[in-house]
Formats: C-alpha cells, structure tokens, sequence
C-alpha cells in the first residue's frame, strides 16, 4: 500500500534534504511538523517504512502516519499488515479459530485490528462472548477438571487470561489444581527453594514477573511450599554450625553466630573468622583497632560493614559505638 498525495508541491525523493516546513505554505503547527519530520528521518535513516511499525515506534495511529506521511510526501508500505492478515487466516484455515478474542491471545493483536485484517483479507470472524467462556469454565470445574492446562485449551485462553477471569467473577479454583508451565527456564527451578529475587535474576525476569508467573501458572504453591522445606534446612544447619563451634575458639564462634543469626551471608567464613581472630588479638593485648583497620584486607571491604558485623554478634568497635 502506497500513500504519495502530492500535496503543496511536495514530491516523493527523499533524498532531498530540505525541511517538509520549507515545501508547505503554513497550517501546520510545531507538533505536526515535528511528526512530519521524524517519520521523514525513520525512512531515509533507518530505512523503515512499513507503516505498523513507524506506528509502534512513533506510538501513533496507523491512520495518523498515514496522514503526515501524505503530507510531507513520504512513501510508504505496509508489510505488516500482509504477514498479520497471513497470520489470522492460518489460525482460521488450519486449526478453525474464528472467535476474535481467541485470536487476539494468539496473536497479541487488538480486537479491532483483527476485524480490520480480517476484512481487508476477505476473512470472516465471529466473537464468542464472554459469558459463553464463564459457562464453559463454570462447567469444567463442575465436572472435576483440575488441570489448567485442559482448561485453558476449552475456554481459549492463556494461564493468565484464566486467572484474571477467576478473579472477576469469583470463580474458585480446585486446590489440587495442576499446574500448567509455559517458561521452562522458571518452571525448571520453581522447586530450588529460590527467593523471588534469585529466581529473577535466573530466568532474566523482574521480580514482581516472577511472582505474577508464580500465580498465574498454577505453581505458587509448590514454589511456596519448597521455600518452606529451604529455610527449615537452612535453620537446620544454621543451628549444627553454632553446636559445631561450641568447641571451638573465640574467632570460629562469633563467624558461627553471625552465620546463624543472618538471613543471608555474603561473606566467607574464613573471612569472618580472621575479622574476629584480629579483634580478638587486639583485645586481648590491650590494644585498640579502628574499624576501618579491623576490615583492612578482607573481603570484608569498610569500616560500615565491620561495625555492622560486630553489631549482629554483640560485640563494640574498640573506640566505642559511632553515632548513626
């Protein structure tokens, strides 16, 4: 599809380099024109010139393209449109998918553009409403099916799609409701235990992402219950480390204790070891060390994370504690 109006003189070479503003004789404003020259820039510089995608970038209506385009003499095409209107019939064609909104989940298009494809393609939709999906799930589950997956294949829609139409109209779950994974890099460490955060930074997702996968896959519990299982060991063995060290010297058994008493611990034990050796020394020569000193060399790297070290074990920087 080609839009070359020649309106106000203005051609179509774009090689030109002269500003739109200079061919047209006023009526339009600095916004417009602005429009007008960046859709000018995207052809000749990135060479884009499919009108769907100048839309997305410019975050424009198709039609508002259109129309600048038309006027600052820019051709353009629509290689979009050909490929998404290929798409809709062979959803149509192949697996008999006529209901907009089920084509809308597959194809991440809007309704309207759909209907709009559909029709420049000769195709026709029909929109199954949503109270025909509230039946069909409703029924499903009164029937005893558990597995969100099957339910998503019957009412067309995606783990999401299901969760949010639970939500709206207050439709409960089963709770042996089996889980239905479509990231395999999430679903493969759902069961490590992992804390949200860990998990994202995994599987490359926020962690809000992972929390609302969580939920809308089904697996919330499973991931819930084996962070459970996770800090119970973690406590577990926490607990051995401080009877381990019991034995043990002053050093060995402050590194033990702040061990326990850390939700986590990015420190090595030998590190904390020879943080608590060093204080220890001192102490006991009648010396005192800074805190900066105290750290020197470790991995323990400043003076605010020794203090804070000192403080999670109850122990006092040696020139007294340093007002916050």
């Amino acid at each position: 599809m080609m839009f070359s109006d020649d309106k106000n003189g203005c051609g179509n070479d774009l090689s030109r380099g002269d500003s739109v503003s200079d061919s047209l004789e006023g009526g339009v404003g600095p916004l417009m024109q602005r429009n007008i020259d960046r859709i000018r820039e995207l052809v000749e510089d990135e060479g884009i010139s499919d009108i769907d995608v100048l839309s997305e970038r410019m975050r424009l209506a198709v039609r508002t393209i259109q129309s600048y385009a038309s006027l600052g003499g820019v051709s353009l095409r629509n290689v979009s449109r050909k490929r998404n209107v290929e798409k809709i019939l062979k959803l149509v064609e192949e697996e008999e998918i006529y209901d907009v909104d089920i084509l809308n989940e597959r194809t991440g298009l809007a309704v309207s553009t759909i209907r709009s494809y559909a029709s420049f393609g000769g195709i026709s939709l029909k929109r199954n409403p949503r109270k025909k999906r509230i039946e069909i799930l409703r029924n499903s589950l009164a029937k005893g099916e558990n597995s969100l997956e099957l339910l998503c294949n019957q009412v067309r829609l995606k783990p999401s799609g299901i969760m949010e139409l639970c939500r709206e109209e207050g439709i409960g779950l089963p709770e042996d409701l089996i889980p239905y994974g479509t990231n395999y890099a999430m679903d493969d460490i759902i069961e490590e235990g992992l804390t949200l955060q860990e998990m994202g930074d995994r599987a490359n997702l926020s962690r809000q992402r992972v929390e609302q996968y969580l939920h809308e896959s089904g697996q919330h519990g499973i991931w819930k219950k084996s962070r459970g299982n996770k800090e119970k060991l973690v406590s577990l063995l926490k607990l051995r480390i401080l009877q381990l060290s019991e034995d043990e010297g002053f050093a060995t058994r402050k590194a033990a204790e702040y061990v326990a008493k850390s939700m986590r611990c990015s420190y090595d034990f030998e590190d904390l070891t020879e943080m608590f050796n060093r204080y220890d020394n001192v102490r006991k020569g009648g010396e005192r060390l800074s805190l900066a000193r105290l750290s020197e060399g470790r991995g323990i790297c400043s003076a605010t994370t020794a203090k804070n070290i000192l403080d999670r074990v109850d122990l006092e920087p040696m020139y007294g504690k340093r007002s916050k």
